[in-house]
This record gives structure tokens, sequence and C-alpha cells, in this order.
């Protein structure tokens, strides 16, 4: 009977740990994405539109989820120059991660994240150089970039990751 009694209470305290940890998972949840609607109030805008990007996401799958928050300095300054294909190839994610009861950025803990970003970013650098693979559109887009800005930004982007 006391063993019983020992797998039950063991059952009844397993259950509340599951609940408290799913529990937590939702306030944490709720809190990004509370992070998420104040973020995009300062955002830069087209047109109403927050020109930011936001996703909750786990980066690290510890368990806890982080705000990616997607920026691209060339579409903030100079809004339809690239075109949707170009557009990402210049875009920062910063990681925000829940300390206390704060997001914070933390994106250079994230050696991983950062490890794939750069890899990206310079598969984007040999295709600045040697755009033949990229449409006619992009092509002309590199062709006129006469002071090398995406060349500028896409080296900026590749030191970042470091």
């Amino acid at each position: 009977m006391k063993k019983i009694i020992l797998i039950i209470g063991l059952i009844l305290f397993s259950n509340a740990i599951l609940l408290a940890a799913e529990n937590a998972k939702k306030d944490m949840k709720s809190q990004a994405e509370e992070f998420i609607s104040q973020s995009k109030k300062t955002s830069p805008s087209f047109g109403g539109v927050p020109l930011r990007k936001y996703e909750i996401k786990d980066v690290d799958k510890d368990g806890n989820v982080e705000v990616l928050e997607t920026i691209n300095d060339i579409e903030e300054n100079s809004t339809g120059w690239l075109s949707a294909d170009l557009s990402p190839a210049f875009d920062w994610i910063n990681i925000y991660k829940l300390e206390g009861s704060n997001f914070v950025e933390k994106t250079c803990s994230y050696k991983d994240f950062a490890s794939e970003r750069k890899n990206y970013y310079k598969k984007w650098q040999q295709k600045i150089n040697n755009p033949k693979e990229l449409s006619k559109d992009d092509q002309s887009i590199i062709a006129n970039d006469k002071n090398k800005t995406l060349l500028k930004k896409n080296k900026e982007l590749i030191s970042k990751c470091n």
C-alpha cells in the first residue's frame, strides 16, 4: 500500500512540475509577443507597415523562446531599391533572450547561429562579385551600384558575425 501511495505521489509531483513548466513556456511566449508588439511601434516603417520583421523561435533548442528581429539597413534607408530576391542578402538578425522580465539583445551569444549567418553572407558575397547566376534585374542593381554599397554592406555583415 505504501508503494502505491508513493507511486501516486511521484506521478502527481511529476505532473505538477510538467504543468508548471508548460505554464512558464506560455508566459514566456506571451512576454515575447508583448515585446514584439512594443518593438513594432518603434520600428522604422513605410506606409505604416513596420520594416523590421519579428519571429518567436527557440534558437538554441533549450526549451526557451527567443525573439528574432530582422533588420535590413539598406531597405530602411532606401525602401524598394533592392529586389525581393536580393533584399534578404542584407538582413541582419538580432536575437533577444528573456532575462528576468525583459528581453535583452544577446546575438553574439549564439555562436552556431552566427556561424550559419556568416556562411550565408559569404555565399552572397560570391554572388555579388559574380552575379551571373542572379536574375537580370539583380545583375542590373549590382552593376549600377557604383559606390559598391552592396559589397560594403555585405562585408560589414560578415564582420559582425565574428
